[in-house]
């Protein structure tokens, strides 16, 4: 779907094991209200941290999906 109402974003931090160590990485969710106003998951995608850059990422990746428009009114 191109087009979605509007667009909820969190992350939450989970423990993740790489090898031998653990590190707490971010895990960005992105949800995507359609014109019948149900909700669709559209992105899960996990970073080491949350900021302007990995948002960022998040939402080039939304547009390479074929995401076009958010109406945010």
């Amino acid at each position: 779907m191109s087009y979605y109402k509007a667009i909820f974003c969190d992350a939450i931090y989970i423990t993740v094991k790489r090898g031998d160590s653990y590190s707490k990485e971010a895990v960005h969710i992105i949800y995507g209200v359609r014109e019948d106003n149900k909700r669709e998951l559209l992105l899960l995608n996990i970073n080491p941290t949350e900021g302007a850059s990995s948002w960022g990422e998040c939402l080039e990746i939304l547009k390479k999906r074929g995401v076009e428009r958010i109406d945010l009114s």
